[in-house]
């Protein structure tokens, strides 16, 4: 039944309208609120991503006759779609919780004792904020996963021993894994949350960052010092879709390091402004694995394969460049090349063979992107 129309006679001084509560509650009730809203706007941008990565996954697995017992590329695309979709659910259950729970604090139990802030400050152990707090923990051991495994790819040819690259990060991998199953269960008892257990809430938010701080410093520093050799070699063109700074802050999941620390620094010194970082980050994790999946969906992420041949190609260009170079330019004893017209039948009458900057062979394996797709 829809409410009865006020007389605007009626509404008395606007001054009377605001609640007699301190500014800083105020404030704290719009972090809460703001930052349900910027999740399900990042939401949409997961929903966005998912049906990109789901299309192209499967494309990519329709064009692939093979059993997934003898190939390891469909293989990888059925992981694949099988993680954006766990990854999906999980992200869908955690929006729908935060919708529910921001009713029932600024709609249904509007008159709770503190106000709005104060029901979603406590009330971490409701069925519906359970839900929420599981799939907080899930994501965030997926998204650390994914992280690893690029950096695994983009470390497996580099000559340092993969159990030295890797152990420090396995380690604080397997320490996020025990803290995430602990931390669900101390913020979903009753009258418990996240400052209630403030110590515990700090060890697991920086155990997590420091992990993906880890990781994200191998891997850009792995891209950026290739980067360089690339172009060096063959200039900033051939480089710049595999080693571009954006290219390198989303293999790196970058954003998620940005939030999380958004939400640890505004956490230990008690700002609100910890509960916009807190009811976005699920969304953030997902959006940031999701833009990992999407560039190796479409072939433009970084595979151990690359790595290798460009590292050996862009030595051998350099070479050609400068055997080219010299015999242009004037070597002592060498005359000049001219051009060859294949269209029109002439031929060079130098001396010294003719030499191609970039052979069939490097070209086909260095230059083209289908061979860089992972």
């Amino acid at each position: 039944m829809l409410s009865m129309p006020i007389s605007t006679q009626d509404l008395g001084d606007p001054s009377s309208w605001r609640p007699d509560v301190p500014a800083s509650q105020i404030f704290e009730e719009k972090t809460w609120l703001q930052g349900s809203f910027l999740s399900a706007i990042a939401y949409g941008v997961v929903v966005t991503l998912f049906f990109l990565n789901f299309s192209l996954l499967l494309e990519r697995l329709k064009k692939d006759p093979s059993s997934w017992r003898t190939s390891s590329h469909r293989r990888q695309n059925l992981a694949l779609i099988t993680y954006v979709g766990i990854m999906f659910v999980l992200s869908t259950l955690t929006v729908a919780s935060q919708a529910e729970m921001t009713q029932l604090g600024f709609i249904v139990n509007r008159n709770f004792p503190g106000g709005p802030a104060a029901f979603q400050n406590v009330m971490f152990s409701i069925p519906v904020s359970r839900i929420g707090n599981v799939c907080f923990s899930l994501m965030n051991w997926l998204a650390d996963c994914v992280l690893l495994w690029r950096c695994v790819v983009i470390y497996r040819t580099s000559s340092i021993s993969m159990t030295k690259v890797m152990a420090v990060p396995v380690v604080m991998l397997l320490a996020s894994f025990v803290t995430g199953i602990i931390y669900p269960t101390q913020i979903s008892r009753a009258g418990s949350s996240p400052w209630a257990t403030e110590a515990f809430t700090l060890i697991y938010g920086l155990i997590s960052l420091s992990l993906n701080i880890l990781i994200t410093v191998m891997i850009v520093v792995r891209l950026y010092l290739h980067r360089r050799r690339v172009v060096q070699a063959i200039g900033v063109r051939h480089a710049s879709q595999y080693t571009s700074i954006i290219a390198m802050l989303i293999e790196s999941a970058f954003v998620l390091d940005v939030v999380v620390i958004w939400f640890l620094i505004a956490f230990a010194i008690e700002s609100p402004l910890a509960n916009i970082a807190l009811s976005t980050l699920v969304q953030v994790q997902t959006i940031a694995s999701f833009m990992i999946i999407f560039r190796v969906a479409t072939g433009t992420a970084w595979a151990s394969s690359s790595v290798a041949d460009r590292d050996m190609g862009t030595k051998e260009i350099a070479n050609r460049i400068a055997e080219i170079s010299a015999i242009c330019f004037g070597r002592p004893g060498a005359e000049t090349v001219t051009a060859v017209n294949s269209s029109r039948g002439s031929h060079s009458r130098a001396k010294t063979p003719d030499i191609e900057l970039v052979p069939p062979l490097i070209s086909q394996t260095i230059l083209t992107q289908n061979d860089l797709k992972v």
